[in-house]
């Protein structure tokens, strides 16, 4: 049995399917009379996936059956459930007869007159006798209850353990989240040489992460303002020589100003390559403006934040 006011609970406080006894007329929040009612299996699921019908099947869909300990002594079995109806044992005494003769007249009869015994049975007065091997002992009467629920309504018995182990569980989660979010700390990059192939540019060397971040990257194109043009940028992500991710836009039009800008997320030691262009240059066409490297929360420098 648990003893919560005493602190006597396992860590994550007392199970669900734990009998106690309570000295009052109701039950507790949490728990429910141990009276063998049939209560819901939607209303309690926890509870019907400790007990089942162990105690009774309800209408044998919805309803499950509780303990019924209302005028009953709990027993230690390895089979819960079983009920053991009242008795006691059946037992008989022996009880002395003796016959004298008296007087000086005797009357005719067929056989000697002797001593001897009879016995006689409790069971006859009461079948209570013989129905078990037990006897009522001295008792108290108690609330019998089982925990039905988790429902804390005094905050000196909540379990601080596993409240602080949830707690740091969403802790840790926003913390994570946080430090995988863009900082206000970045590196410019500069624009990197290209080698132009068929209308595309791209670039020679392979850029180096130096910590897990985002690398940002916006391009202004120009045209003289009446011929068409196609703009395209991309960039993909290797590790170990595989290409794990990438990224690319494009815009079409004549105006005089074309933006393109991306974002791409960055590990540590990953290396990128990016290539960009239009696909009819113009006159008055200019290539990458700005690459920045931006440092998430958990990697920027310190002395930088």
């Amino acid at each position: 049995m648990q003893n919560p006011a005493k602190g006597i609970t396992p860590s994550s406080g007392v199970p669900v399917g734990t009998i106690e006894y309570f000295a009052m007329v109701t039950s507790p929040a949490g728990y429910l009379k141990a009276n063998g009612a049939a209560v819901g299996r939607e209303t309690y699921p926890e509870l019907y996936a400790t007990i089942g019908t162990t105690f009774g099947e309800g209408d044998g869909s919805s309803t499950f059956n509780l303990p019924d300990l209302i005028d009953r002594f709990a027993q230690g079995s390895n089979t819960p459930g079983q009920k053991i109806e009242a008795g006691l044992s059946d037992h008989n005494h022996t009880l002395p007869l003796a016959l004298e003769e008296t007087g000086t007249g005797y009357a005719a009869h067929g056989s000697n007159i002797s001593s001897g015994t009879t016995v006689g049975y409790a069971s006859a007065s009461n079948p209570i006798y013989g129905a078990s091997n037990t006897v009522q002992p001295p008792a108290l009467t108690l609330l019998p209850c089982i925990k039905a629920f988790d429902a804390a309504t005094n905050p000196g018995l909540i379990d601080i353990t596993g409240l602080a182990r949830e707690m740091a569980n969403k802790t840790d989660a926003a913390a994570a989240a946080h430090a995988a979010m863009p900082s206000n700390v970045y590196e410019e990059l500069g624009v990197p040489e290209g080698t132009l192939y068929d209308g595309i540019n791209y670039q020679s060397e392979l850029l180096t992460m130096p910590a897990d971040g985002y690398l940002f990257w916006y391009q202004l194109f120009k045209s003289n303002g009446t011929d068409y043009f196609t703009c395209w940028m991309g960039f993909y992500r290797f590790k170990d020589g595989v290409i794990t991710l990438g990224n690319s836009d494009s815009i079409v039009g004549a105006g005089s100003n074309q933006w393109i800008e991306m974002y791409m997320p960055v590990s540590k030691g990953d290396q990128v390559r990016l290539l960009w262009g239009p696909s009819r240059k113009t006159e008055d066409e200019t290539g990458l403006t700005s690459l920045k490297f931006i440092y998430a929360n958990g990697s920027a420098p310190k002395e930088r934040q």
